[in-house]
């Protein structure tokens, strides 16, 4: 299940007592977390539409059957190949945690 990704809001530690949306979900083992910056669903293509986060599902669901790991290499893949560049103009951050059966 893919879901979030319509929360806005400041840079986690930047504004002072910021408010931020919360979600809650039930997670199983072999689940996992992935946080993402602005600078890979704001990519832009060369004919000036954004990666968004559809692009960011699709990625997803395309490589499911990788490694967290992998997972990670393929939507940066993905996101250059959109792009049509290796070069990011805005800060971009990935991480992922995954819920292990231990």
């Amino acid at each position: 299940m893919i879901i979030g990704g319509d929360s806005v809001g400041p840079a986690i530690g930047i504004i002072p007592n910021a408010q931020f949306k919360t979600t809650e979900t039930q997670l199983v083992p072999g689940d996992f977390l992935l946080f993402f910056t602005d600078g890979i669903i704001e990519v832009e293509s060369r004919g000036g539409s954004q990666f968004g986060i559809e692009g960011l599902r699709e990625s997803i669901r395309g490589n499911l059957n990788e490694s967290t790991e992998s997972l990670l290499d393929a939507i940066v893949s993905d996101v250059y190949k959109f792009g049509d560049s290796t070069v990011l103009t805005d800060d971009a951050c990935l991480v992922a945690a995954e819920l292990s059966l231990n």
